[in-house]
């Protein structure tokens, strides 16, 4: 958030902050200097690619998107991944058309006005409901903020020809709370994007590396 780096700005006034972003597959593939201060923005871009890599970012078919728009980070480079353990089918579909110095992050973002990259999170949370593509963290970032709520997973469940949005949430108290949630989307989200069913946890079920264990989160939801 902005709001950290100008704090953190503040009380280091001489130190000199960068964001950086990378994958265990290709590490530290972009940088961002950070000016001081910040600036009237709401996100910190990630900046632009080293000079061994030359990054992409394109569209479902592989065609590169336009300006602002939306894409899939593609790196080229000679510091990537080998393979995958034991895996072909994984490495395979890593590359970009059978290239063995490429490697599809996984990771959208888009360019702002100074061709700076803006992360915008995992192409797997992003889903299609009623015509219309989404973040899933958008809406668990919306039910975290509802009064109550301390945690939330949302997945998209398949319903026939369609699909509805379902969530599971962490919270103390459940009184009143599903009715709260309901009023606090209808403000916050579009309608094919509010939960139309939710559960109630006392934990998110997680992976050893600490992660949201995604697939439990479907199943418990469908």
């Amino acid at each position: 958030p902005v709001a950290i780096v100008e704090r953190a700005q503040r009380h280091f006034r001489k130190a000199h902050f960068c964001n950086t972003y990378g994958a265990s597959e290709a590490f530290w593939m972009t940088r961002y200097d950070e000016p001081r201060p910040p600036g009237a923005k709401s996100e910190l871009p990630i900046g632009e690619p080293y000079g061994a890599f030359k990054l992409s970012l394109l569209d479902r078919q592989g065609r590169e998107v336009d300006a602002g728009e939306t894409g899939e980070i593609c790196v080229e480079g000679p510091v990537l991944l080998d393979s995958y353990w034991r895996d072909p089918e994984a490495t395979r579909a890593a590359r970009l058309n059978g290239n063995p110095n490429s490697f599809r992050t996984g990771d959208l973002a888009r360019r702002d006005g100074a061709g700076n990259l803006v992360f915008l999170g995992r192409r797997d949370l992003q889903v299609k409901v009623r015509g219309h593509r989404f973040e899933l963290e958008e809406i668990e970032q919306v039910l975290a903020e509802c009064p109550g709520v301390t945690a939330a997973a949302a997945s998209a469940i398949e319903e026939g020809a369609a699909a509805e949005i379902r969530a599971a949430v962490v919270c103390g108290s459940r009184e009143g709370l599903a009715d709260r949630i309901g009023n606090y989307c209808a403000q916050k989200l579009p309608r094919f994007a509010r939960p139309a069913r939710l559960i109630f946890l006392e934990a998110l079920p997680r992976l050893p590396s600490g992660k949201i264990d995604r697939l439990a989160i479907h199943r418990l939801l469908v």
